[in-house]
């Protein structure tokens, strides 16, 4: 649903007003031509005056509030519509390496960074969501999720903040963007995690086996077969390390077949 919803928001506001007022007017169309009670003569020679002002009053003999459920009923059956996604905008799983052997990642006061590259779609990718693997509880507002471009050998730009209502354990826990992310492709990315409060201690799941879950085409996402560390949070020491952080990256390609 809240894919639905996103890709009803990149309407613009213009195209959704446009649809706005076709839908009032069938809707004052269908109440003109429905069934209603025959007038009497002398209300008949009245309507007779003219065929614009005998719809024009049998639509407004409709109660207002009568009229205004009916146009919402069917603008949010239009707009329903409108959010079924188009060819290339369902969800999926761009690239994971969540099956892969299981070692273990720890923060404290430190920072982690995992590099990822996108595929090869012309258009580029809007990334949606990301999943990480905890081991113990830890609560939200302790660290942060952040996405940066990469520049050369180091953060360039970051382009998203990530959050997560909940911390959860045995289970995915979901990192969703504050902002809409559109990724180019074959572009290197890094996943940046840091630690905002001292002494508390973040422990993920990770993996030093470099492949991804499945055999991918040419146009997949890879992760990378080392990550980042920071030993002290806005340290300018950067160390690589064999510890693959556990990530699942979701979202679709954009499409590029609708016309402008």
């Amino acid at each position: 649903m809240a894919l639905r919803i996103a890709c009803v928001s990149r309407i613009s506001g213009k195209t959704l007003l446009k649809y706005a007022h076709s839908l009032r007017r069938f809707v004052d169309m269908v109440y003109a031509i429905s069934p209603r009670p025959q007038p009497s003569s002398q209300s008949l020679n009245m309507a007779q005056i003219s065929s614009r002002e005998k719809v024009s009053s049998r639509v407004s003999d409709i109660p207002r509030f009568q009229r205004k459920n009916a146009f919402i009923a069917f603008a949010l059956l239009w707009l329903s519509i409108l959010s079924v996604p188009t060819h290339g905008q369902t969800e999926t799983v761009l690239v994971s390496n969540w099956s892969q052997t299981v070692n273990a990642t720890s923060l404290v006061d430190d920072e982690r960074l995992q590099n990822f590259t996108t595929g090869s779609d012309a258009a580029g990718y809007v990334l949606t969501r990301i999943e990480l693997d905890f081991v113990l509880p830890i609560a939200a507002d302790t660290f942060t999720v952040h996405l940066w471009t990469m520049r050369g050998e180091r953060p360039g730009d970051r382009i998203a903040i990530l959050e997560t209502t909940q911390v959860a354990i045995g289970a995915p826990t979901e990192f969703k963007p504050t902002n809409s992310v559109f990724l180019q492709p074959n572009t290197e990315y890094l996943l940046h995690i840091a630690m905002t409060k001292p002494d508390e201690v973040l422990i993920l799941k990770s993996t030093k086996f470099g492949a991804e879950d499945r055999s991918f085409p040419p146009s997949a996402w890879r992760i990378a077969d080392s990550s980042i560390h920071i030993p002290n949070v806005g340290s300018s020491t950067w160390v690589n390390e064999e510890g693959i952080l556990k990530i699942r990256i979701f979202g679709f390609a954009r499409d590029t077949t609708k016309p402008a």
